[in-house]
Formats: C-alpha cells, sequence, structure tokens
C-alpha cells in the first residue's frame, strides 16, 4: 500500500515562408512556445495518506497560488479528496495540511493542455521522527487464530528470523526473512520472503501483501507438496526502550496440502485450507539494544 502526477507540456510550433514566385521554398524560423497550459481546463482530485499508509480524515487541501488560488477543500475518512466540478485553468501549487501533521505540497501541472482531469496524492508524515526499526537480530512469529481449526498444526505458527533495513525514505523499513524454505517469486517484482514496515511517528504498519494476488506476502514450502501463504497487516506502536511487541494480525492463512501450479506461488491443485481473521498475532522481538 505511492506517488505524484508532475508533468508539462511544451508545444512546438513551426511556421515556414513561400516566395510569390513559385521559386524554392525557403523555411522560417522554428519557433518554441514557452511552457503554458493558458487553454487548459480540468479538474482535480485524490487522496490523502499518513506515511503509515493509513487514510487521513478532514485533511485541507488548497490551491496555493494560480488564478484560482484560496481554493480548499478536505479529505473524507477514506483519505479522498475532489475539487468537484471546479475547473482550474493552469497549473497551482496545491497543499495538504491537518494538525498533528507536517505540512505538504507539491506543484500539479497536467500532462497537456487536453487533459480534463488530474489525480495527485498525498503521503503526509508526522512532526516527531520515525521510530527506527533498522536491525539485523529479529524473531518473527505468525500465528493463527486458535478459531481455525481446518489448519494442520504445523500450519498454525510460523517462526522465522529476520533483517530490518530502511528504505529509499526514512519511515519505510523492509524485512527479509530467513530460516525457512520459501517459494521462488511468481514475477519479478514479487517476493513471498520479505515485508514492509510503514512508520508515522512510533506508529508501525507491518505488510505482508499478497500471496494471493501473486505480489508479496509468506510462502513458505513445509514439504514436497504442502505449502503455507499467510498475507495481511498488522498495526502496533513501538514504545521506547522495548525490545518486543505483540499485536493483532488481520489476514489469511491458506494451506495446500498438494501440488502448486507451475510458475504460481500460491495456486493450489486442490482447495486449500483457510483462515481470515483479525485475531491472528504478530510477534516481532529484537535482540540487543531496544528502540530508541
Amino acid at each position: 500500500m505511492r506517488h505524484f502526477l508532475i508533468a508539462g507540456a511544451i508545444l512546438l510550433l513551426a511556421g515556414c515562408g513561400r516566395d510569390s514566385d513559385p521559386g524554392p521554398i525557403t523555411p522560417g524560423p522554428i519557433t518554441t512556445a514557452s511552457p503554458t497550459i493558458a487553454d487548459a481546463s480540468f479538474t482535480v482530485r485524490g487522496f490523502v495518506t499518513d506515511t503509515a499508509n493509513r487514510f487521513v480524515d478532514q485533511a485541507r487541501i488548497e490551491a496555493v497560488d494560480g488564478p484560482q488560488a484560496g481554493a480548499v477543500t478536505l479529505s473524507d475518512a477514506r483519505g479522498q479528496f475532489s475539487f468537484g466540478a471546479q475547473r482550474f485553468t493552469q497549473g497551482f501549487t496545491i497543499r495538504a495540511s491537518k494538525d498533528g501533521y507536517l505540512i505538504a505540497q507539491q506543484s500539479l501541472i497536467p500532462y497537456s493542455s487536453n487533459n480534463s482531469e488530474v489525480f495527485v496524492s498525498f503521503r503526509i508524515a508526522a512532526p516527531t521522527p520515525p521510530v527506527d526499526l533498522a536491525g539485523d537480530s529479529y524473531s518473527v512469529t505468525i500465528t493463527s487464530d486458535p478459531a481455525c481449526t481446518a489448519l494442520p498444526a504445523a500450519a498454525t505458527a510460523r517462526t522465522y528470523s529476520a533483517t530490518l533495513t530502511r528504505g529509499l525514505i526514512d519511515t519505510v523499513f523492509i524485512g527479509q526473512l530467513r530460516g525457512a524454505t520459501f517459494a521462488p517469486p511468481a514475477t519479478d517484482f514479487s517476493s513471498y520472503d520479505s515485508f514492509y514496515a510503514d512508520v508515522f511517528g512510533r506508529f508501525v504498519r507491518f505488510s505482508f501483501w499478497t500471496a494471493a494476488e501473486e505480489e508479496n506476502g509468506i510462502v513458505e514450502q513445509l514439504a514436497p507438496d504442502a505449502f503455507l501463504a499467510i498475507y495481511g497487516t498488522a498495526d502496533a506502536t513501538v514504545d521506547a526502550g522495548s525490545t518486543s511487541l505483540d499485536v493483532p494480525f488481520t489476514g489469511t492463512f491458506a494451506y495446500c496440502a498438494a501440488p502448486r501450479a507451475a510458475g504460481r506461488a500460491f495456486a493450489c491443485s486442490t482447495t486449500p485450507a483457510a483462515c481470515s481473521s483479525t485475531n491472528h498475532r504478530l510477534t516481532l522481538t529484537r535482540t540487543g539494544s531496544p528502540w530508541d
């Protein structure tokens, strides 16, 4: 659960001149128009999340400059916003703000003067520094809801060692799991031995997405023809000075006691034993120094 539409249009206008007699054509000067979308007319909509990928309700979205400076709207409970039928006639600076969050803004310029709608997204940060999760000595245990009686005992709790490294930005961490046999990736963009941790201050959302859609999540080979997929999310607040957390995990355990389809991470040749619940558990323990 990343990304902004920022582009401009440059129109190339070419002119040529012809003498009144039927002599050879003499090319005229080629002129380049300055980037402008003065003739554009477009609507604007988008969404707002925080850096932990939670929707932000009632964020104030406003046009800071341009002919429509002062136009304002608010995001809804799903983080979505729209200026409705109001049309803008040129690029402008758009800003998102809300108490308890850092202000974010970006330049909004349509791809071309033919755009009728521009979509923009914001990912706004906490006013406090993000907790640093980086480390190479983690233990990760995911336990199924006790109500998941269709799962065999071997598939109800799995423990892995893990390393967490910082991503391209300081609010994203990537977890790499070890200590098991994982299914090979189904595509160049999939991984079945990793997870993400998105941070907002000391709040963390752990995401294992989604083996069912052939992207990420955990797909572990428990036996030659037995596979377990685990995918979902867990939210936690990391306390300073602590070394572990134990929180609910919302997602799915799916056990396949049969061969999987070639080239697919979890395409069981029979109906898998699956259990979706909000009462699974994620336990994360860090060996060594506690979190700051």
